[in-house]
C-alpha cells in the first residue's frame, strides 16, 4: 500500500513520508514472520524454514532488479499515462504502481495463512503479563541511561544498511 501510495505523492515531503511507510513495513515483516515461522514448523525444521525465509531476500533482490528494469523501461518509452478514475501519471508514478501490483498477489495469498497456535520455543519459564511488560516510563529510563549505547547501536545498523543498500544499487550499474 505504501509503494502504491508513493505513486499519489504531489511533494517531497509526500513521497518521503510514503517511503518511510515502506521501510516501516520492511522493518515489521522479520520479527513477525520469524515468530510465524517457528510456530508453524517442528522444532527439528525451524532452521531451514528460517533459511529458505532469509534466502528470499537476496533472491526477491535478484528478481526485483531484473524485473524493474523491464518496468523501468516499459514505463519511460510509454510518456504519461492516464488510468480511468486515478488520474494522469508521469513515468516515475507508473513505476510505483507497477511495483506495488504484486503485493496485492502477496496480500490475497496472506488472507489464506492462518495464525498459528502459539508456542514456547526458547525453553524459558513463561512470565505473567506484569512482568513481560516494564512500565513505559522505566523503558524510557533505561533509554535515556543507555543512550549513548543506543544512539552507537542504531548508528551503525543505519551505516550497514546504508553500505548494502549502495551496493545493491550499484551493483547493476557497476
Amino acid at each position: 500500500a505504501m509503494t502504491a501510495a508513493s505513486a499519489f505523492a504531489t511533494s517531497f515531503t509526500g513521497l518521503l513520508i510514503a517511503r518511510i511507510g515502506v521501510g516501516v513495513g520492511e522493518a515489521t515483516l522479520t520479527p513477525a514472520a520469524t515468530s510465524m515461522i517457528v510456530d508453524y514448523f517442528a522444532r527439528d525444521r525451524v532452521a531451514r524454514a528460517l533459511g529458505v525465509y532469509a534466502i528470499g531476500l537476496y533472491l526477491g533482490a535478484g528478481v526485483a532488479l531484473l524485473a524493474g528494469s523491464v518496468v523501468v523501461k516499459a514505463v519511460t518509452d510509454s510518456g504519461p499515462t492516464s488510468i480511468a478514475g486515478l488520474g494522469p501519471f508521469n513515468a516515475w508514478q507508473l513505476a510505483f504502481l507497477l511495483a506495488a501490483l504484486p503485493g496485492v498477489l502477496v496480500v490475497a495469498m496472506m488472507l489464506t495463512v492462518r495464525e498459528p497456535q502459539r508456542t514456547e520455543h526458547s525453553g524459558a519459564v513463561a512470565v505473567s503479563q506484569s512482568e513481560a511488560a516494564p512500565p513505559l516510563r522505566e523503558v524510557l529510563s533505561f533509554i535515556g541511561r543507555n543512550r549513548r549505547l543506543l544512539g552507537a547501536h542504531c548508528f551503525g545498523y543505519g551505516a550497514v544498511g546504508t553500505a548494502v543498500t549502495a551496493y545493491l544499487v550499484w551493483a547493476p550499474e557497476m
